[in-house]
């Protein structure tokens, strides 16, 4: 069995998506690679009007792609998700008047190297 080995150097450029291929021998080939963008996640904190009313936390991912099957997580500290948990927006009902909530929005199914959590946090009086 022969096997043939061919050294080439790869170039590739994000901004454009597409990789250049050069053999020793001078022959070019080309590849086109669909390299996409991390989404931005953000969580905003809606203040309660009265005190003791429960916190509105309200997310958007923008630029994640409409094929990517999202899932929402979401995760707070001295509260209790009373409604929303698995999509984009929660209701929290605090420990108590007077600390500080948070909120922690965790996405998963992006591209492995995106950062897929964002926190938003509220003193609740």
């Amino acid at each position: 069995m022969k096997h043939l080995v061919l050294s080439m150097v790869i170039t590739i450029s994000l901004s454009g998506g597409h990789a250049v291929l050069f053999p020793k021998q001078q022959e070019t080939h080309s590849k086109d690679f669909n390299i996409e963008e991390c989404p931005t996640i953000e969580v905003d904190c809606l203040s309660p009007t009265e005190e003791g009313a429960d916190i509105k936390y309200i997310a958007r991912v923008n630029g994640a792609g409409y094929k990517r099957k999202l899932v929402y997580h979401w995760t707070v500290t001295r509260g209790e998700i009373m409604s929303g948990q698995g999509t984009l927006s929660i209701t929290v009902k605090a420990e108590r008047s007077g600390t500080e909530i948070g909120a922690t929005l965790e996405v998963k199914g992006l591209p492995e190297r995106c950062d897929g959590k964002a926190i938003c946090r509220l003193s609740h009086y």
